[in-house]
């Protein structure tokens, strides 16, 4: 969860650094143009120049944004897959502590019937004896 937090923050940071640098960009390159004397044409091929490179810097937060998201959703996945991974494994473990008293229980059984075989192995070697 904090890696997820950590990461969004760093990427909405990064989507706003750019945003911003974005704004600057227009507004500084819009101020230069306007005080440069261009005429009406040029000042209107300058402004949608400047309209394209904000446009860039306004995409390129966008694609900031998207892998924010893409990290958060990839990592909200990954936490819901350990949690299945651990109940798998606790299942296993329930299983295999089941299976271990079965084989505790198997191996008493044996022992006791082997028990009782020796046991009358000596009482009809006693009959046939006496």
């Amino acid at each position: 969860m904090r890696t997820k937090a950590v990461t969004q923050c760093v990427l909405g940071l990064a989507s706003g650094c750019l945003t911003i640098a974005g704004g600057l960009y227009q507004g500084v390159a819009s101020t230069r143009a306007l005080n440069s004397g261009l005429d009406g044409a040029q000042l209107m091929a300058r402004s949608a120049a400047i309209q394209g490179y904000g446009q860039v810097y306004g995409g390129g937060s966008k694609l900031i944004d998207a892998a924010s998201q893409f990290a958060g959703t990839w990592m909200d996945a990954k936490n819901v897959e350990l949690k299945g991974d651990q109940e798998e494994i606790r299942m296993m473990r329930e299983r295999l502590e089941s299976l271990d008293q079965s084989m505790k229980e198997l191996i008493q059984k044996v022992n006791q019937t082997n028990e009782s075989i020796v046991q009358s192995t000596r009482e009809m070697r006693n009959r046939i004896l006496a």
